[in-house]
């Protein structure tokens, strides 16, 4: 064999050896891999009739004539995936058990207490659900509703857990 030959067959043999090791499951994040698996053919996907969440985190402030701020991902310092999983963690969603919506909870506190504009005293969890219809996702989806929340203080959770926000009058 040439030494062309050789060299061309080394490579090959790097390159799938590396898309070997990139899709090996693992807990590391696969986004960072991009050339290699994160191609629309293989993400999940949705069947029609489906509701698809989507959660924002509001900061209410203490001083009672101050407005709800939203907390991004930016602001926490987190990816957006991250950030996404613990504000739905910790609204209980995402099939969370009680203790892990609780640390999500706390996390979020801290963060919150850490990186956030005011001091807050309550923070809320709001959805806004959307549907899979037959020609895709359909727009515009439902109402941002406030749908859980728990009272913070000094970046710690204040009550034992989250209470359902009840609908304004």
């Amino acid at each position: 064999m040439s030494a062309g030959k050789l060299l061309a067959a080394v490579y090959c043999v790097g390159v799938l050896a590396a898309q070997a090791w990139v899709i090996w499951p693992t807990t590391r994040s696969r986004a960072y891999y991009w050339p290699f698996i994160d191609y629309p053919m293989y993400s999940w996907s949705f069947d029609q009739g489906e509701r698809i969440s989507h959660a924002r985190l509001m900061l209410l402030p203490c001083d009672p004539t101050g407005s709800p701020a939203e907390m991004t991902f930016q602001d926490a310092h987190l990816t957006r995936h991250e950030f996404q999983d613990r504000v739905l963690r910790a609204a209980g969603a995402r099939n969370a058990s009680a203790e892990a919506a609780r640390r999500a909870r706390i996390s979020l506190a801290t963060l919150a207490h850490e990186h956030g504009p005011v001091r807050i005293c309550r923070m809320e969890v709001w959805m806004q659900f959307f549907r899979i219809g037959a020609n895709g996702l359909e727009l515009p989806g439902s109402e941002w509703t406030p749908s859980l929340g728990w009272g913070v203080s000094e970046g710690v959770v204040a009550d034992s857990g989250a209470a359902p926000v009840p609908p304004k009058p």
